[in-house]
């Protein structure tokens, strides 16, 4: 009860009392939601370090937590960490989801980078590349246009922005950013 009311105090104190008030929720009961919350405050106060931290203890409470993976995936992405790290977090969750969607456009997304095309397009199948919008999966969407790019397949390129943006290249209002 006493973690609650701290997590409850922590929704309506100004961001700077934020994190001060959920470490104490999560000295009296630590849950992933709540280290989830807590490394969530961090990256918006510019403590990024902290924030990846949060993020991993989450995972540690809770590996099929995937809202932290997804999380710490977008800080390590951010400072660029290695593609190594990046690569054993999407594993890690890959092992214990073995059709979960994001895992699986992450490994593909990162095989493509490495040029591993063949165990890139293991993954594909059972990403969000197979339904309309690509299901807002920028990171695999940039990867499989630059894929085809450096093939020469400009219009199967453009396809994957296409549809990841739900807009024809050719739309005048768009303005291009690459």
């Amino acid at each position: 009860a006493e973690a609650r009311a701290w997590e409850r105090l922590s929704r309506r104190t100004p961001l700077e009392f934020q994190i001060d008030v959920l470490q104490r929720a999560i000295d009296a009961e630590p849950t992933a939601a709540r280290y989830y919350r807590l490394g969530s405050v961090l990256a918006t106060s510019a403590d990024q370090q902290a924030a990846e931290q949060a993020f991993g203890q989450a995972l540690q409470l809770s590996p099929r937590f995937r809202p932290a993976a997804i999380a710490l995936d977008a800080r390590l992405a951010a400072r660029r960490a290695p593609t190594a790290e990046r690569q054993l977090l999407a594993e890690r969750a890959f092992r214990l989801a073995p059709f979960d969607r994001w895992a699986r456009a992450r490994l593909a997304a990162l095989a493509l980078s490495s040029d591993k095309a063949n165990e890139a397009f293991d993954h594909l199948r059972y990403t969000w590349s197979s339904a309309p919008g690509l299901g807002s999966d920028r990171e695999l969407a940039e990867r499989l246009f630059d894929y085809y790019w450096r093939l020469g397949l400009v219009e199967k390129a453009g396809s994957y922005l296409w549809m990841l943006s739900g807009s024809p290249p050719e739309d005048p209002s768009l303005r291009v950013t690459r």
